[in-house]
């Protein structure tokens, strides 16, 4: 693609030659003052200053060779073409033509590489004149005692006096917001609407932070049942542990522990409930 674009740039380079002998040829054979020498050399210089500039505005930086090829060469190229299509008396004509066939090729003659080699150069020039210079920077040399001293004196007022500015920036700034600030509570102070409002504001805040203190103390207080539970043999009075030597029975009604002995008594729960005591 690269490829494509670069031979498509080469062509424009060329068809802007040959436009530019086209048009002072057309344009300047009617003026009387100037005759076909004249006219021939103002047509190279066209040629060779356009093809030139095309190439520097057509291939940048990193196409420097073929922005020089095309200087060197695309002008020269553009000005045969020129001159094999309209007749010239110093025109450049080295391959004659029999039905788009090449017939006989000649070698230039000393004026046709002189009109060649303006063009070149006219090009060349143009297309790298203007060209930036790295420029190599110089390492400073360090500055005498004297001198350094007084840079740095310079240095610190500077910094000084921009210190105060911005105090006196601050304070400005400070003074004002404290103003505005008086002024606003002065008019609050003033008007009864404001008051009003100020008021049931902060009873809401009030009021909100009461109920908070309010949730946090009973959060706080909850009763917490922590221990083991007694049990009590409601026949003989004693205590019912689990595994205990006497033995264990739980009523299925109520779950009340009895000894073993004691139920084989009484046969039945001694507390009253839907069963009668035995």
């Amino acid at each position: 693609m690269k490829f494509l674009f670069s031979l498509l740039k080469i062509l424009l380079v060329i068809a802007i030659a040959f436009s530019v002998g086209l048009l002072m040829t057309r344009y300047l054979e009617t003026n009387d003052m100037l005759n076909a020498y004249l006219l021939r050399i103002l047509t190279l210089i066209a040629i060779g200053l356009f093809t030139g500039l095309s190439s520097r505005i057509f291939f940048r930086r990193r196409q420097l060779f073929l922005r020089i090829l095309c200087a060197l060469l695309m002008g020269v190229l553009g000005l045969l073409i020129f001159d094999y299509f309209f007749e010239n008396p110093y025109g450049i004509v080295l391959v004659s033509f029999v039905s788009l066939v090449p017939n006989e090729i000649r070698a230039p003659e000393v004026n046709e590489i002189s009109q060649m080699v303006i063009i070149a150069v006219l090009g060349l020039m143009t297309a790298l004149v203007g060209k930036k210079k790295k420029l190599i920077k110089k390492i400073p040399s360090q500055p005498k005692s004297r001198a350094h001293k007084s840079h740095i004196k310079s240095t610190r007022a500077k910094t000084r006096t921009a210190k105060q500015h911005i105090q006196a920036l601050k304070n400005t700034l400070k003074s004002t917001f404290v103003s505005h600030r008086t002024s606003r509570t002065r008019s609050t102070r003033t008007n009864p609407r404001l008051q009003k409002a100020v008021h049931l504001s902060t009873s809401r805040t009030l009021t909100k932070k009461a109920t908070k203190r309010k949730l946090l103390r009973n959060h706080n207080n909850d009763v917490k049942l922590v221990g083991t539970e007694d049990h009590r043999c409601p026949y003989c009075l004693e205590e019912v542990v689990k595994g205990d030597k006497r033995g264990v029975v739980i009523c299925p009604e109520c779950g009340t522990w009895h000894h073993k002995d004691c139920w084989d008594i009484t046969g039945s729960c001694q507390v009253a409930h839907r069963h009668k005591l035995e």
